[in-house]
């Protein structure tokens, strides 16, 4: 991590390649943000690159509120 980089920023950078494509998304967001817009970015750009739509749930991750409500 650079000395130098705002300590209120989330710095993230995403690369993917497969298949003959390359996909880097190099992005900033303010310490405030909800992961699910980091997400909800990467996704987008995946969408975007192949051409086809993921059908993921709202609550997407490890944890989330009601998961061992079995």
């Amino acid at each position: 991590m650079n000395p130098f980089d705002d300590e209120e920023t989330i710095y993230m950078v995403f690369e993917l390649r497969a298949h003959g494509k390359e996909q880097i998304i190099k992005a900033e967001y303010h310490e405030t943000v909800h992961w699910t817009e980091i997400v909800d970015d990467v996704v987008k750009q995946i969408e975007s690159a192949w051409g086809y739509s993921f059908d993921l749930p709202k609550e997407l991750g490890i944890y989330y509120k009601g998961k061992n409500d079995d």
